[in-house]
Parts: structure tokens; C-alpha cells; sequence
């Protein structure tokens, strides 16, 4: 989706004025821009992203603070462990073993700035001084999360309208593209893909946006808003992982959450759960999702699906091992399928790439990027107990959403919208951490030294007789 002159100078006003009056607002930017045009870019020998661009004008106004987070065992900086696997294993091995196009730069630093929703994350739930910043965030991910329920609802079960919507969203793409064709926008019509190319990829952004809405925003009418559209999102894109996620989630608050909590939420399931189901079974929604599902009807394994992700996907990645060695240590860097051009050694380690999200981590940064990147999802877990106990049950839920995504598609490793919802939380968990840890230190070291410093009782000592 290449910028037109006016839609370019928009963009700019746009950032320009968060910058005049408000560098918070740029938090409502960024979501927007990430979750509602992933494709909108600028071309300049290379495509310039929208929300690349403002990412990196948000780290300008704010690297003092990210740069200034004391970071702990407690809680790891995975954005610098990540940016520097991405420069081992992006530039730095391929440049040794074979000859690099300058894309190679360009995919690394696209890398590079997905991981700084990890630092945002971070920073915001640190600092409690940046709570417009939160408000700003929360909003851009509500406004995000309305407009892709919208746009689920109109694609889904019309011809003409995805066609539509993919003549806007991809209009740079020719005519002669798969994006661009009849079976493309009849695909689209049966299940929902809004500006991300997959259904699977509507399906994910419109769970996890709902569910960091569950956490940033306060306003009950807009929360509920955010929750339904999130809901058609998911139902529009027929993703049965999204829809698994969702049900997993809601498990997961209801073990971790308060008590109050529980039954507030199991109020409202028993109250309009009949009303819901009974909504969904007289949609159009009904009849794809219950097809999707019939596939496992004779067993999963026997859905095809199921087999390209758990059985051919995996083969692949082991035949390419043994191929290239190599690749068990400095992997093959963040996005190998965009440079097939530097050679045939890199297209033959891409046959590697497979559909599983924590799998990537090895096909992409070897064996340390599978440690980081179970370690970093370990150690969220571990730091829910740093959450304030009102937010534990929705940062459980999210986590286990992130989780089931990571197993199940290779979207959190190769799309920066599906990036971005995975490693903001993240980041939140590690900030939220780090301030209660370091909380707790000064806490104890103030008692240490009221102790210390506390006066010794006066004995008299009595003479003998």
C-alpha cells in the first residue's frame, strides 16, 4: 500500500502534531498504524513503513528513559539479547558465508525495531509517571481492535466488498497478483483476512488487541465495545486457533484471577452465554466455523493442516540441518524467505521454514534463539507475581493466547503486527517487575538501616555485693 502524496503529508501532520502538543499521543499512532495499515509504506529503494517510522520517532523521544531501566535477573532486556542474535545471524554470519544483498540491512533493521514493542512495554509499566502514555496505547489498540471488527464484518460473506477491501489495502500489487484475483477475494469472502493477507492473521490480532484491551482501557462501554469486536473479528476469520486461544484464555482467568473477578465474568457467561450462542448459530458465522471444525472430525491428525504444520514442517527443518550445519548456531536470520536472491545456499536453508512459532526461533537464531525465547516466555510467567492481583487473571490470559500462537502459527515470528501484541506484554510483566523487585530492595535496605542505626539499649553494671 503505497502512499499517496496527500496520504504522506497526512502521516506527517499526524506525527508532527503528537510532537507539538503531545509526544504521548504517538502511543495512539503507533497501534494504529501497525494493527490497521501494516501495509501502508513509502517506497525509497526499499519499503519504509508506516509504523517503522514511528516506532523509531517514539524511541527518539523516549531512549533517555528506556536506556535508563535498571534491568535484573528478575527481568532479562530480551530486546537486547534479540537485536543481538539478529546481528549475529542476520548480517554479521551471512556477510562470513555467503554474499549479502543490501535488503539483508534492511530486513535486520525491520527486525530490530519489531523487538522495541518489548522496551515500550517495559517502560510503560515502569514508569508511572508515562500514565497518559498507557491511556494513548490503550485507545490506539481500541480504536485498532473497532476498526478490523468493522472491516471482519463487511469482508466476510461478500465478493465485492473484499475485493474492495483488498484494492485498498494492497492497491500497489498487480493486476496479475494473487492478491489481486477473483479466487483471492472469494477466499477472503468465506473467511475474513482484513488488511493482513491471512485469515489467520485477522483471527490473532483481533483476540490479543481485545485482550490488551482487557488491560489498558477502564471505560466499560468502550472495553465491551473492544471485547465485540474482537469477538466478529476472530468469528469473521473462521481461525481456529484464534477461536482455541479465546477459550484457553478464558480458562486461564478464571484460574489466575480474583475471586470477585471470577464470578463477575461467570455472571455475565450464564446471563448472555445462552443469548450468545444462540446469535452465533443464526449468523452466516455459524456454518464456516462449524466446517473448520468438522475437518477433525475422523482426527486431527488427518487434517492437512495439521499435518503441513506438525509433521511435513518440522521434516523440512531437520533436511535442512543436516544440509547446512551451520544453522543449528547462527540460525538463518530474521526473515530468510525475503532475500532468495543472494543465492542458492540461502534458498536451499529457507526449505527450513515451518509453521511453528517456537520452532522459528531455532530455524531463525539457532539454538541460543529457541533458549530465549522459551526463557522469555518462562520468565513472564514467573513474573505475573509481580502483578498487582486486580491484573494477574488478564496478563494469564494473555500469556496463554501468546502461547497457543506460538505453537500454532509461524505468525508471532514473521508478522510485525502479530509482533507487536506478542512482545508488548511481555514487556509490561518485565517492567512491572522490575519495579516491584527494586521496590522491595529499597524497602528492605530502609529497614536494615533503621535497624542499624537504631540506639543500644543502656545497661548499668552493677558492682558486686
Amino acid at each position: 500500500m503505497n502512499l499517496t502524496l496527500p496520504e504522506l503529508l497526512l502521516t506527517a501532520f499526524l506525527i508532527g502534531l503528537c510532537l507539538w502538543r503531545s509526544k504521548a499521543a504517538l502511543f495512539l499512532l503507533w497501534p494504529v498504524s501497525i494493527l490497521v495499515f501494516p501495509t501502508a509504506r513509502l517506497m525509497i529503494g526499499f519499503p519504509l513503513y508506516v509504523y517503522d517510522v514511528i516506532a523509531v520517532v517514539i524511541f527518539a523521544c523516549y531512549w533517555k528513559n528506556i536506556l535508563a531501566l535498571r534491568w535484573s535477573s528478575v527481568a532479562i532486556p530480551w530486546h537486547y539479547v534479540f537485536w543481538t542474535l539478529i546481528l549475529v545471524c542476520g548480517l554479521i554470519w551471512p556477510f562470513i558465508i555467503y554474499p549479502i544483498s543490501p535488503e539483508s540491512a534492511w530486513v535486520s533493521a525491520h527486525a530490530i525495531i519489531a523487538f522495541l514493542s518489548l522496551a515500550f512495554g517495559a517502560l510503560l509499566f515502569y514508569d508511572d509517571r508515562l500514565e497518559s502514555e498507557r491511556k494513548f496505547l490503550g485507545y490506539g489498540i481500541a480504536t485498532a481492535v473497532i476498526v478490523l471488527g468493522v472491516i471482519g464484518l463487511i469482508q466476510f460473506g461478500s465478493v465485492e466488498t473484499s475485493q474492495a477491501i483488498t484494492n485498498f489495502f494492497y492497491r500497489d500489487f498487480s493486476d496479475d497478483s494473487f492478491f489481486m484475483s477473483e479466487f483471492y477475494a472469494r477466499i477472503t469472502a468465506e473467511r475474513a483476512a482484513g488488511p493482513f493477507g491471512s485469515p489467520n492473521g485477522l483471527g490473532i490480532v483481533g483476540a490479543l488487541a481485545a485482550l490488551m484491551c482487557f488491560v489498558l482501557i477502564r471505560n466499560k462501554p468502550l472495553l465491551i465495545a473492544c471485547l465485540v469486536a474482537g469477538a466478529i473479528a476472530v468469528m469473521a476469520s473462521v481461525s481456529r486457533q484464534a477461536m482455541i486461544a479465546a477459550v484457553l484464555a478464558t480458562l486461564a482467568y478464571f484460574i489466575f484471577a480474583q475471586a470477585r473477578q471470577k464470578g463477575g465474568l461467570a455472571v455475565i457467561l450464564i446471563v448472555m452465554g445462552p443469548f450468545l450462542v444462540i446469535a452465533f448459530l443464526g449468523s452466516d458465522f455459524a456454518a464456516s466455523t462449524l466446517e473448520r471444525f468438522s475437518r477433525w472430525d475422523t482426527g486431527i491428525q488427518e487434517d492437512e493442516n495439521f499435518t503441513a504444520r506438525y509433521v511435513d514442517g518440522p521434516l523440512r527443518l531437520i533436511e535442512a540441518v543436516r544440509a547446512y550445519p551451520d544453522i543449528i548456531l547462527f540460525g538463518t536470520g530474521p526473515d530468510i524467505n525475503k532475500l532468495y536472491s543472494a543465492g542458492s545456499g540461502m534458498v536451499g536453508r529457507a526449505q527450513g521454514f515451518l509453521s511453528i512459532g517456537y520452532a522459528l526461533f531455532f530455524f531463525q537464531y539457532g539454538i541460543l534463539g529457541i533458549i530465549a525465547g522459551l526463557w522469555m516466555h518462562i520468565q513472564a510467567w514467573v513474573q505475573l507475581r509481580f502483578m498487582p492481583v486486580d491484573l494477574r487473571g488478564k496478563f494469564a490470559a494473555i500469556l496463554t493466547a501468546i502461547v497457543t500462537f506460538y505453537v500454532a502459527d509461524n505468525a508471532p515470528n514473521t508478522s510485525e503486527s502479530i509482533a507487536m501484541l506478542c512482545l508488548l506484554p511481555i514487556g509490561m510483566l518485565a517492567g512491572q517487575a522490575l519495579k516491584a523487585s527494586q521496590a522491595r530492595a529499597v524497602a528492605l535496605a530502609s529497614q536494615q538501616g533503621v535497624l542499624r542505626a537504631a540506639p543500644r539499649p543502656f545497661v548499668t553494671r552493677q558492682s558486686p555485693g
